[in-house]
């Protein structure tokens, strides 16, 4: 797990209290989505894999499930951009439940089509990057 990857959790986790893992992962999934099509570059290098409930950061799950105070208590991201998209992003989805956020990435054609060739299948920054950019096209910049 990279830093700057650890970092974002961090902050998540200490922004949204009591957050699951499964709501962990589909919010890493849209603040990389949201890094890619606003600010041209990716919050975190870490891949993403389709996975039966959507998008999720192999690395930040086991880190969540084994190793979650140490998680918790990680150096949070200091990256100002990146800081203020994790906290749009959390504010954004605050009123969805774990199963809304993987209802809607499932909808998405970044992780349908890595499903499509198997479970596991990483999901490409520049599937990401052309799935909310065609979103944010339909929705008046909204990329979800």
């Amino acid at each position: 797990m990279t830093e700057r990857l650890r970092g974002i959790c961090s902050l998540i986790l200490r922004l949204k209290k009591n957050t699951s893992n499964l709501v962990l992962q589909k919010l890493l999934y849209f603040i990389q989505a949201a890094s890619l099509h606003y600010l041209h570059q990716p919050a975190f290098t870490d891949d993403i894999e389709a996975w039966q409930y959507g998008p999720v950061v192999p690395e930040a799950y086991r880190a969540f499930k084994y190793h979650f105070e140490e998680l918790k208590n990680s150096q949070e991201i200091e990256e100002t951009e990146i800081r203020r998209i994790v906290e749009i992003i959390i504010s954004g989805l605050k009123n969805k439940t774990a199963f809304d956020l993987v209802n809607l990435t499932h909808s998405y054609s970044s992780w349908k089509e890595s499903w499509e060739i198997g479970p596991g299948m990483t999901i490409s920054q520049e599937k990401i990057r052309e799935c909310h950019n065609e979103i944010a096209g339909q929705k008046n910049g909204f990329i979800f």
